[in-house]
């Protein structure tokens, strides 16, 4: 994909850390393939061909010992919604 990504960081910590950044982005999709998925196939390239918007939250300091498997994780929240089609109805 191609993307321009514009982010912050907001609020500091009484050790005057930050508290959690956002970000925002819209990218296009250059390539995919088909996929399946609990017994469905996907197609990112039929369902979005326009590309996506996506925004998300996440901490800014990793967890430790908080997911098996893993020496530590971000917590991350997101959402994306497709980009509309100005030459097709609906």
């Amino acid at each position: 994909r191609v993307a321009v990504v514009t982010g912050a960081t907001v609020g500091t910590t009484a050790k005057d850390l930050p508290l959690f950044s956002l970000n925002v982005f819209s990218a296009s999709l250059v390539s995919c393939r088909e996929f399946e998925l609990g017994g469905r196939r996907y197609d990112f390239g039929r369902l979005m061909p326009n590309g996506i918007a996506q925004w998300g939250t996440a901490a800014t300091t990793a967890r430790a010992g908080e997911l098996p498997g893993y020496t530590s994780v971000i917590p991350f929240v997101g959402s994306a919604i497709a980009i509309g089609d100005k030459g097709r109805p609906g």
